[in-house]
């Protein structure tokens, strides 16, 4: 159940993972349901049956269901309406009339997507199989060569007797020496540390240092062997996605060509059979244990060369130009976005050159839809409801892109000056970091300005403090910041250029702790003082320590105990405060805060950070989730969704597709995204039409026909 999913995300945070009717039902209805019911998966025996004829089972089975599922509904929808209420004590965030336009927790706005996406999962996508196999065939090599530059620097690999890297999984990469790569990874913490006279934050686990190619991605440009290995696993994590596309050779005509039994064959290869004479076997995977297999075989007669041979050539006969994908979507992630498995498309990194593989089927063509910086504009919306006022609305709604703006007043020059500079190839002198004058182009400078204002702009929101926007700079946009850089341009942000997220990112000790305990802002601030919110949540931890490791004097810690014990209103509470039971979990409960869309959904418990994000990252997806629905419902055969992005295959009309139909489709995720923005935003989107999925994609338009881009076999543009 939808709503199940989101009352259990309000009250803690927990993983909006869908539960059975029975789980639900008991809980909420206190009824049991047995889903060893014999009658429970007959019912396909009874298609085209008179009901006279049915056994009463059946009736009985499907009489229970409905009752418990009404039962369970009307308490859920209890629970949820306290939830709304509870948080609408604390807060305006959620929008006048949500509930009745969104449904309670945006349980509507689910539905609908849950609907779409079901759609879309049945609607499919092509893959060009001969692009896959170059593409693959490309970033493997990219891998091993990556690879190979790891080992040189440091042995860190697995490798077999005759040197050679011992591979495994779906991405056929090598396999870790655990001990040998995390020695290496404290190694290259520690020479950083000292070239650069800064800590590198890595966190530890029970096993030693982490080695989570994430953590490190942000450093990689500090030390060669970061650069090598995490080039090396980014190529392996994409590999992944290509295991289901690999050849597979059926079965039973390998067996026919062989002159063996097909049983026989897959035991003696050790290959699952899937549905007797029509089951297929992984070639990669047989190719890979053949050695291991030759006294199988010979009992069958064959020499593991016999049957690599046919393997090979059966392989390549049966291999299919195309194929047909279904994705299969999860509804609901915390933050309200989606996520997919089956495969993950959403992962498919924007600039590479693999979304091409995804194309139009014959007589089609694919309209690829993207939201043009929805974030900043539900970031904008969000701001100018809690506040009345926004910049950042102001910017958006004068037609202005807000990078445009941020970059141009961080140069300290009008907007309309720093937009004369695009496309410009006037050439200008300027000042190099080291102080020497170099030559560059308007445009350029203009590039240069316009990118270092992205990260700025999405990571700040989201409460990126400064060492962690040089990070986010570095490994999202390939933009270099200094600390200094990266504090002044944070402090310009919020103080002047958008002054409205100085609010936003504001963090009031006394508003959420009086929220979690039940009690009075005024008597929590007459207790605690200017005492830090991250002082309380380390008391309540059990570990009351400054960040430079010297703990809290014991009178503090005492004070916070018995100031927290004497406010707490909320039962709930009560026992562990009083008898100071630390831990996490009551730091939680004392400590992080709910956080709302406007739409009306709700986190329970979050942190900082999720705090900051949520709020606008989740409003966008509840626009994109309603622009869904409505597509689906009109008609078009929408093949693709990744958060902001849309693919569609539209029927070709003489080699091109009709503006108006394209307008259509733009008309409806501008509305629908409209819907959930406030104080007149406006949403916009960028379409394209194109034979294959790509980000380069550009519009095309002719005497009110929309004719498809081009692009080159390397992936490039054509026109």
């Amino acid at each position: 159940m939808l709503l199940d999913m989101l009352v259990r995300l309000a009250a803690d945070d927990s993983f909006p993972e869908p539960r059975d009717l029975a789980k639900v039902a008991q809980q909420y209805a206190g009824l049991s349901i047995s889903k060893e019911d014999p009658y429970r998966l007959r019912y396909a025996e009874i298609i085209g049956r008179d009901w006279d004829e049915v056994e009463e089972g059946f009736f009985d089975y499907a009489v229970k269901d409905a009752i418990a599922t009404l039962l369970a509904y009307r308490e859920l929808r209890r629970v949820a309406l306290k939830r709304v209420e509870e948080f609408g004590r604390h807060s305006g965030d959620i929008l006048p009339g949500a509930r009745q336009k969104f449904g309670l927790l945006t349980e509507a706005v689910q539905v609908k997507k849950a609907i779409a996406l079901a759609q879309i999962t049945r609607n499919g996508m092509t893959v060009d199989l001969e692009w896959v196999r170059k593409t693959e065939a490309d970033l493997r090599e990219e891998m091993v060569q990556a690879t190979k530059q790891t080992q040189a620097i440091c042995p860190v690999y697995k490798v077999d007797a005759q040197g050679q890297f011992v591979c495994s999984g779906q991405s056929r990469a090598p396999g870790f020496d655990d001990a040998a790569l995390r020695g290496q990874l404290a190694r290259v913490r520690e020479q950083i540390e000292q070239e650069t006279g800064a800590p590198l934050h890595i966190p530890t686990t029970k096993q030693g240092i982490s080695r989570s190619v994430k953590v490190w991605a942000d450093y990689a440009h500090l030390h060669p062997f970061l650069g090598h290995w995490v080039k090396a696993q980014g190529l392996a994590k994409l590999l992944q996605f290509f295991g289901q596309f690999r050849d597979r050779v059926r079965l039973d005509s390998l067996a026919e060509a062989l002159g063996v039994p097909p049983d026989e064959l897959a035991a003696a290869l050790k290959v699952t059979v899937e549905g007797g004479r029509v089951s297929v076997a992984d070639v990669e995977g047989v190719v890979r244990a053949l050695p291991k297999k030759a006294r199988r075989l010979k009992k069958l007669g064959l020499e593991p060369g016999q049957v690599l041979a046919v393997l090979r050539e059966q392989a390549v006969a049966q291999r299919q130009p195309v194929c047909t994908i279904h994705p299969r979507y999860n509804v609901l992630t915390r933050s309200g976005r989606t996520s997919c498995t089956g495969p993950n498309i959403q992962q498919i990194p924007r600039q590479s050159a693999f979304r091409q593989a995804f194309m139009a089927k014959p007589g089609y063509h694919l309209l690829i839809a993207d939201y043009s910086f929805i974030e900043l504009r539900t970031l904008a919306a969000t701001t100018f409801q809690r506040y009345g006022r926004s910049r950042m609305a102001e910017v958006i709604k004068a037609g202005v892109d807000p990078h445009v703006h941020t970059a141009a007043m961080m140069l300290g020059i009008p907007v309309e000056e720093f937009s004369a500079w695009k496309g410009n190839d006037a050439v200008v002198e300027a000042i190099d970091p080291d102080g020497k004058r170099v030559t560059t182009t308007l445009k350029d400078r203009y590039d240069k300005a316009r990118g270092q204002a992205k990260p700025v702009n999405f990571g700040v929101p989201g409460g990126l403090g400064v060492a962690s926007l040089v990070s986010y700079a570095h490994s999202t946009y390939k933009v270099d910041l200094s600390l200094e850089d990266a504090k002044a341009r944070r402090e310009k942000l919020t103080k002047e250029v958008y002054p409205e997220l100085d609010l936003y990112l504001a963090e009031d000790t006394v508003t959420v702790i009086a929220q979690n305990l039940h009690a009075p802002p005024g008597e929590v601030r007459g207790e605690l003082g200017d005492t830090a919110l991250g002082s309380v949540a380390k008391i309540l931890t059990g570990d009351p320590k400054r960040k430079d490791g010297k703990p809290y004097q014991r009178a503090f810690v005492s004070r916070v105990w018995s100031s927290l014990s004497g406010l707490n209103r909320n039962p709930e509470l009560t026992t562990d405060l009083r008898l100071r039971r630390a831990g996490k979990e009551l730091a939680a409960k004392v400590c992080h805060a709910g956080v709302a869309t406007l739409t009306g959904r709700i986190r329970g418990r979050v942190r900082y950070s999720q705090a900051r994000n949520t709020p606008f990252k989740g409003l966008a997806a509840d626009g994109a989730a309603l622009a869904l629905f409505e597509l689906i419902k009109e008609g078009f055969p929408v093949a693709a969704f990744v958060h902001d992005e849309v693919v569609i295959p539209l029927p070709d009309e003489g080699g091109y597709v009709s503006e108006a139909k394209v307008r259509r489709v733009e008309e409806i995720l501008c509305r629908r995204m409209e819907d959930v923005l406030v104080g007149g935003i406006p949403a916009e989107v960028e379409v394209a039409v194109a034979g294959r999925w790509s980000k380069q994609a550009k519009l095309v338009v002719r005497d009110g026909k929309v004719y498809p881009w081009e692009a080159s076999a390397v992936g490039g543009p054509g026109r």
